[in-house]
């Protein structure tokens, strides 16, 4: 508001408009504004913080130098004749064995065993019945992550050695020493030259995770 001053060298009164204050402003819904929205920034970056590191940890390398994981994926295939004359065919060989006690695994590989090693997949097929008769498996060293072979990818191994898994279609988290079956079962007719058989086969898919194991007990060549 104008001030009226008396002016003592003229006589006459003066209009002044005083100067503007520089001091902050006592208004409280201001200050609670302020608080609340520093309140906000700090939640936003505490969860952005929290995220960040949550991220980092589950794509982190479970596995030292010493150590990787191994899964093994196995399907087996066993037939039931149902008529005339159904038989499969003889398959054959394994290329190694794993000792589930000791977590010694022995088996012809194509691959070093070396620090940048992550993981060992193991993959199978065996065949019983009028199926057939035999046995057929390989390993292949996992050095990246997402890693995929054939029907299977292994997209990403926790810090507790979790492996999450993609099947044919199928999400699987598989923790250490856990394992996925699943079994379904279809009539298959054959006919080869003049010989033509039906059977009924039972098909059993099994993803074992046999977690973090020691790399000084993979012994190549043997099985």
């Amino acid at each position: 508001m104008p001030e009226a001053k008396f002016c003592i060298s003229c006589g006459a009164l003066v209009s002044t408009i005083p100067p503007e204050s520089n001091e902050p402003s006592k208004n409280p819904y201001l200050r609670r504004n302020i608080a609340v929205a520093v309140v906000l920034v700090f939640i936003v970056a505490s969860s952005i913080l929290i995220f960040g590191l949550n991220l980092k940890t589950s794509t982190q390398n479970p596995t030292t130098t010493g150590t990787y994981i191994f899964i093994q994926q196995h399907t087996h295939i066993h037939g039931e004749s149902l008529e005339g004359n159904y038989r499969g065919p003889m398959i054959d060989f394994p290329t190694y064995s794993f000792d589930n006690k000791t977590g010694t695994l022995r088996g012809m590989m194509n691959f070093e065993i070396n620090d940048t090693l992550v993981a060992i997949y193991g993959s199978g097929l065996g065949l019983s019945g009028a199926a057939g008769g035999g046995a057929s498996t390989s390993l292949y060293g996992v050095f990246d992550l997402p890693y995929k072979k054939d029907d299977l990818q292994i997209l990403r191994i926790d810090l507790d050695g979790t492996a999450h898994i993609s099947y044919r279609g199928l999400s699987i988290t598989l923790r250490n020493g856990e394992e996925w079956t699943n079994t379904t079962s279809r009539i298959d007719s054959k006919e080869v030259g003049n010989m033509k058989g039906k059977a009924m086969l039972t098909i059993t898919d099994k993803i074992i995770n046999h977690g973090i194991l020691e790399k000084s007990k993979v012994i190549v060549g043997a099985r």
